[in-house]
């Protein structure tokens, strides 16, 4: 099932990617590098509603100061959409260290 909806969230049809997105989270393997690798893509992708989905998601399936995925989130906090930027802050939370916190404040 995972298998299917990596692919189904590559596809370039967002319409499709977004379901796949918003239940990843739920349904991935905590800390799973292929997961974690397309949530990053996620992160800059175009829609909004992406970007928020992919936060979300991955904030649920990355460890604690995970090495790439705490500085997309962090990327997040300048996004032009301000629910984009308050879901980084958020997964920040979830995800950061203490000195991550320290940028938020």
């Amino acid at each position: 099932v995972v298998e299917l909806m990596l692919t189904a969230i590559e596809a370039e049809d967002y319409i499709v990617a977004l379901p796949c997105v918003q239940a990843i989270g739920d349904v991935a393997k905590f800390d799973d590098a292929k997961v974690i690798a397309v949530l990053i893509q996620c992160l800059q992708h175009e829609e909004v509603a992406i970007r928020l989905s992919g936060l979300k998601a991955v904030s649920k399936v990355a460890r604690r100061g995970h090495d790439r995925v705490v500085p997309m989130v962090l990327n997040a906090l300048n996004d032009k959409n301000p629910a984009v930027r308050l879901e980084g802050i958020y997964a920040l939370g979830q995800l950061g260290s203490p000195t991550d916190r320290n940028v938020v404040k």
